[in-house]
């Protein structure tokens, strides 16, 4: 039993990577459309933007990436026209 333990530990965390990878990039794509057709029509600081703002900020990975994440694309007024519309445009070092 202590050997199963120590060989599933390791791959359950491998397949929650790449599980929280695909609900974040589900979520993006669904997000992304939506945050532009918001700051285009009530503007960057509008209530909804910010809660946009948030979630994306939420479903970026934890650590040094989330930082760049929202460092390049949140925290800077023009970086969300950076933004791709495909997640996986998204470069090394800022997403899953």
């Amino acid at each position: 039993m202590k050997v199963f333990n120590l060989v599933s530990k390791p791959i359950e965390l491998v397949v929650g990577v790449f599980s929280s990878k695909r609900a974040a990039n589900a979520i993006y794509n669904n997000l992304y459309p939506s945050l532009v057709f918001i700051i285009q029509t009530k503007g960057r600081h509008s209530a909804e933007a910010r809660g946009l703002f948030e979630v994306l900020k939420g479903i970026a990975p934890t650590g040094a990436k989330r930082s760049n994440f929202r460092k390049r694309y949140i925290d800077n007024l023009e970086g969300w026209r950076e933004l791709p519309a495909d997640p996986s445009e998204i470069p090394f070092g800022f997403w899953h």
